[in-house]
């Protein structure tokens, strides 16, 4: 059950206050997947209620009785045929809401890793949505801050469940930290090749402000550069938001992140450059990070970002140190 309860302070009630609640009953499942999309509607419809109530009795007046019925049947009927409704309450006033398709649910990956960056989508309206822990998430999202970021007062599995309802709402997309170092792959050039308005879109996305740049040309020399920042030099003229342009390619399946990892062989020399990397590391004392920790790290398992963020020392110093004691970077 869905409910908005709704109570008006009046001195003209008898009991001083009328209370009213809309609701919907729905099954099990169905609650799951679209609770947060009927709250949104029964608000909707409460609000226009409480409208009409506060200009003319709707709600309280014998009157609208069997008015108030037909409105109520015909969102239902309406919801339940087309997933739409546009009702004519009175001459004056009308509800009209629309419900996505279940369908339209994206798959879901099956982590969320502490590096992948949050962007907001879609806009939602903070009000309709009622857990304390998704608003804040909410508020934090910037484009910028990874998903780690995001957990200065607030323990990390709420922000990932929060990030997970978001995602179901079509609202949220992941993408990676942006870094000048980032190293890009083409995914699937074929969507963006063949739709003028995905080119648009991206155009206005990106901010490219030359109308003579082809995105589908943009993409490929960013995925055969060595990193974003060779890109950008060489493309200097280029009038265009960088950041905005790999995130929209990212989202889109346009291109997707080369992640490199470290390996190198069990003995002296992993254990030497795992102190080296406790050395350099602002919080390994801080935080207790310990040897042995460090060194599981350089077995090639985990990304140079999941490294750089769980030791705060940036990629490239990790890079440039694990070279020098003749460890293998290698793609990934």
């Amino acid at each position: 059950m869905v409910g908005y309860p709704i109570e008006l302070l009046k001195d003209k009630y008898e009991r001083k206050c009328i209370e009213f609640n809309l609701g919907i009953l729905i099954d099990a499942g169905e609650y799951q997947e679209r609770e947060s999309v009927y709250s949104v509607l029964l608000r909707k419809a409460g609000k226009v209620l409480i409208d009409l109530e506060e200009e003319c009795e709707f709600v309280w007046s014998e009157k609208y009785k069997e008015q108030i019925a037909r409105f109520i049947r015909a969102i239902y009927e309406d919801l339940q045929q087309n997933l739409w409704t546009h009702c004519q309450i009175t001459d004056c006033t009308a509800l009209h809401a629309k419900l996505r398709p279940f369908e339209s649910s994206p798959k879901l990956s099956e982590t969320l890793n502490d590096y992948d960056v949050p962007i907001l989508m879609n806009e939602i309206d903070g009000e309709a949505v009622k857990d304390l822990g998704v608003r804040y998430v909410m508020e934090q999202i910037d484009g910028i801050k990874c998903i780690q970021q995001l957990t200065a007062n607030v323990d990390i599995s709420i922000v990932k469940n929060a990030i997970r309802y978001l995602q179901k709402l079509q609202c949220v997309a992941l993408v990676d930290i942006f870094q000048y170092g980032n190293c890009y792959a083409l995914k699937d050039l074929k969507a963006l090749i063949d739709s003028t308005e995905m080119q648009r879109e991206c155009m206005e996305y990106a901010e490219i402000r030359d109308d003579t740049e082809d995105p589908v040309e943009l993409f490929k020399e960013l995925a055969t550069s060595p990193s974003v920042e060779d890109f950008i030099y060489s493309h200097e003229e280029l009038k265009v938001d960088i950041r905005r342009l790999v995130a929209f390619g990212v989202v889109n399946k346009i291109i997707r992140r080369i992640q490199f990892h470290v390996y190198i062989k069990e003995g002296p020399k992993r254990e030497e450059l795992a102190r080296k990397l406790i050395e350099l590391s602002d919080v390994a004392f801080k935080y207790g990070i310990k040897f042995d920790s460090v060194k599981q790290m350089l077995n090639g398992s985990i990304c140079l970002d999941a490294m750089a963020l769980k030791l705060r020392i940036p990629p490239q110093e990790i890079k440039k140190v694990a070279i020098r004691f003749n460890a293998s970077i290698f793609p990934k």
